[in-house]
């Protein structure tokens, strides 16, 4: 059977034609799940085109075209294409795959198992010892996770912080947030919690790492991304579950088996800054008068 590029670049279109053709084959992964009334309104044009659009292309009419393109998105999904974004794998799922696809409660133990097996099955006793060499041997420790990375940054932060010091938090892609970017050094790391997809601002940072020199230490379930690709370490962390985000499930877990091993690395010192956090959190000397 013909793709829909197949039939788009043999067949002769008026303008309003090339219209929906071109906004189709740049937003692939949203225009399956769109009614006619929503695909005309984002490329302005009637219903009517959109009707006429589909049977210039040999479709029998607007429902057979979108059928195709959720047949076309499904075959992407099986793939593994990183170019889909996570709601339209999961619109996809559902619709293709509803005896498994539908997450419940009895689903969850399942499910989360085998992210988290999958996960620390990849992590060696040697790659977890490097892990703990970068952050101890650097100065700064930026630890960056923006959108759903948000969560396991947070908890990797925290936990850090726990046991050494100079341990910076990046969530947001604001101008304050690249600005601290400014000031990395070749003497400091970043652990950079990503699933694949690229901001301007995650550009920036792999930029402003391989002009400093700094050390990368990566995160993700994408080991072909840009990011994996610059990593001086790389730590798989499965994320694409069945819902519509990625699960920080794993990469919590994974930011624990760090943190864990960083303390052992230094005991004394991680017990003793420990102790100074806990007095402060229990500190209840009555104030003196």
């Amino acid at each position: 059977m013909d793709s829909f590029e197949d039939r788009v670049k043999r067949t002769k279109l008026t303008k309003s034609s090339r219209l929906i053709a071109e906004y189709c084959l740049s937003n692939p992964s949203s225009i399956a799940f769109q009614s006619a009334a929503d695909l005309a309104s984002c490329i302005g044009v009637s219903d009517v085109s959109i009707i006429r659009f589909a049977r210039a292309l040999g479709y029998e009419g607007f429902i057979d075209l979108k059928r195709a393109w959720q047949d076309e998105l499904c075959r992407h999904v099986d793939a593994g294409a990183d170019s889909v974004n996570p709601v339209a794998k999961f619109l996809t799922r559902k619709h293709y795959h509803r005896d498994t696809a539908n997450f419940s409660v009895a689903y969850a133990e399942d499910t989360y198992c085998q992210t988290l097996r999958r996960t620390l099955s990849s992590l060696t006793q040697d790659l977890l010892s490097k892990t703990v060499d970068c952050l101890c041997g650097s100065n700064r420790k930026y630890i960056v996770g923006i959108r759903t990375r948000s969560t396991a940054a947070n908890s990797m932060a925290t936990l850090l912080r726990m046991v050494m010091s100079g341990v910076s938090l990046i969530t947001t892609e604001d101008y304050a947030s690249y600005m601290r970017l400014l000031d990395l050094t070749a003497e400091d790391c970043v652990v950079f919690i990503t699933f694949g997809r690229f901001s301007n601002f995650e550009s920036a940072l792999l930029e402003q790492v391989k002009s400093v020199g700094a050390q990368m230490i990566v995160i993700t379930d994408k080991k072909a991304s840009r990011a994996a690709q610059a990593a001086d370490l790389l730590l798989f962390c499965e994320g694409d579950i069945n819902l519509p985000f990625y699960s920080s499930v794993a990469t919590v877990a994974l930011s624990e088996c760090i943190a864990s091993a960083v303390s052992e690395r230094d005991w004394e010192g991680s017990r003793n800054r420990i102790e100074q956090s806990e007095r402060y959190l229990n500190k209840s000397e009555p104030k003196q008068r």
